[in-house]
């Protein structure tokens, strides 16, 4: 397991501010480069700009992929043609 939440009901508005700061802050991580995330059946495979990390289970790769393989990479893993 990644994370572990406590399970309180939610509304709607409570993620407003973070999903603001996420989308618009000059300090956010999340608006300076494209960030790309797949939830698989033992982790997740981020794309990250040109940072590939692959968690699988307890394993963490992290490689940098060339520029001309990025969107062999949309598709290939994220099932995306661009």
């Amino acid at each position: 397991m990644l994370y572990k939440f406590p399970q309180v009901e939610r509304k709607i508005d409570d993620f407003k501010t973070v999903c603001e700061f996420t989308q618009y802050s000059k300090d956010s991580s999340f608006n300076k480069v494209p960030v790309m995330m797949k939830v698989t059946e033992l982790g997740r495979v981020t794309l990250r700009d040109r940072s590939l990390t692959i968690l699988d289970g307890m394993h963490k790769k992290k490689q940098i992929i060339d520029t001309e393989k990025i969107k062999e990479i949309y598709k290939d893993v994220f099932g995306l043609e661009v």
